[in-house]
């Protein structure tokens, strides 16, 4: 992903604005009172380097719009007052780019309603006294898509955000799944290394035999088997009181499963014991049948 330093499109887009100061500094002379010329720049500038430069974050705070919203809804009056007809529909109506730059700005930081009402009232001065064609040769066309580049980009900056959030929760959750995978076949591979011992003799057993084993070897078998299948599904049900009781019950004919789900994560050891002692009285009360003991989350 190409991504671009914050700082730099700051600098970029303030060097914009910077265009428009002189364009208003050349064309100040054409006023009949330059001062007011020179009061539009200066309340330009102000407003524009917090919107462009300053506030973490994409979006500025509702006072900073509201005074660009003032701004820009009273400044083309202002300068129509004291500019001649004759320079409408020039570069002299720098103020009109200015405002577009503004106001864009302002939708791209998050506060398009207000760039928005103070565009349509622009457009409605701007048009009230230069007319339909004035306006557009002075440049209200392009205000107006300034204004719309700046909505847009904001809306697809947080399309993209919304979409790096659920990307972030999905990487987050397969993550948290991968790990949770890794615990179960790290604690399968535990039970099978510390069960080994107990099973290694009847392995060899069954080999030198060529799986020739006697009654009482074929059951000692059955039991190894289902008390290893204890100790991998049945994890925290299995300690020493129920592995003796369900040896004893299975050898009674009782069939019996352990299902552990994570459903006994994070229970304490008093409750653990508790849970022990109760599975133990079941078994040992059965003397036959099937017996499965789950906990589920």
């Amino acid at each position: 992903m190409i991504s671009v330093p914050r700082a730099a499109v700051s600098v970029l887009a303030f060097l914009f604005g910077v265009f428009q100061l002189c364009l208003g500094a050349f064309w100040i002379s054409k006023y009949d009172q330059p001062i007011y010329g020179v009061v539009a720049l200066l309340c330009f500038l102000v407003l524009y380097v917090p919107t462009i430069l300053l506030f973490k974050g994409i979006q500025i705070p509702q006072w900073v719009a509201a005074l660009n919203f003032a701004f820009a809804s009273v400044m083309p009056a202002v300068v129509h007052l004291h500019l001649s007809k004759e320079f409408h529909g020039t570069y002299a109506t720098w103020h009109i780019g200015a405002i577009g730059i503004l106001l864009g700005a302002t939708a791209l930081r998050g506060q398009p309603i207000y760039a928005w009402a103070a565009t349509f009232i622009v457009s409605a001065s701007t048009i009230n006294v230069e007319g339909a064609k004035g306006a557009y040769q002075g440049g209200l066309l392009g205000m107006i898509l300034l204004v719309f580049v700046g909505h847009a980009t904001r809306l697809g900056i947080a399309r993209a955000e919304a979409d790096i959030a659920v990307y972030a929760k999905a990487a987050q959750a397969g993550a948290s799944q991968l790990a949770a995978a890794e615990a179960v076949r790290d604690a399968q591979l535990d039970t099978f290394n510390s069960s080994l011992p107990r099973i290694q003799p009847l392995l060899q057993r069954i080999i030198s035999s060529k799986g020739k084993l006697s009654d009482d070897e074929r059951r000692e078998a059955m039991l190894l088997e289902a008390e290893l299948n204890d100790e991998i599904i049945g994890r925290a049900f299995m300690t020493s009181m129920v592995r003796a009781a369900a040896r004893m019950a299975r050898m009674r004919g009782v069939e019996i499963h352990f299902i552990d789900e994570g459903g006994l994560e994070g229970a304490n050891a008093d409750v653990l014991k508790e849970i022990s002692k109760r599975i133990v009285e079941i078994l040992d009360s059965r003397q036959n049948g099937r017996v499965t003991i789950r906990a589920t989350k």
